[in-house]
């Protein structure tokens, strides 16, 4: 039975309030994101996943109806369930930002589910 996940890697470099672009253009309109993991060493941080219509576009974060953005405590060697609700992949483009610098370079992947 094949999985019904897909991963797309990302890295952050050390020093760096974002990963670099993770594109997911065949996914939009199909996937939601439905888990974030962390592999290597990050402090302590709240993170968010953006997004943009271009590589090297503008990124937006998601904000909710009462303008908070959304975003979520993470740390380094953990792997961390998102509701899919609030990650519908929109945009051929998603970034992980940070709250802070990166305490290291640490690298992960986006977990994504069909949700059709």
């Amino acid at each position: 039975m094949a999985t019904p996940y897909i991963k797309k890697q990302f890295s952050i470099a050390s020093g760096a309030t974002a990963s670099g672009d993770i594109y997911v253009d065949e996914l939009s309109g199909e996937y939601c994101v439905a888990r974030i993991q962390i592999i290597g060493a990050l402090t302590a941080n709240t993170a968010s996943i953006d997004g943009a219509d271009s590589i090297g576009g503008t990124f937006f974060s998601l904000y909710d109806e009462f303008d908070s953005k959304i975003q979520f405590n993470v740390q380094g060697n953990r792997m961390y369930r998102v509701r899919p609700s609030d990650y519908p992949v929109f945009n051929p483009v998603l970034r992980i930002g940070l709250g802070s610098a990166a305490s290291g370079a640490v690298s992960g992947f986006l977990w994504l589910r069909r949700v059709s």
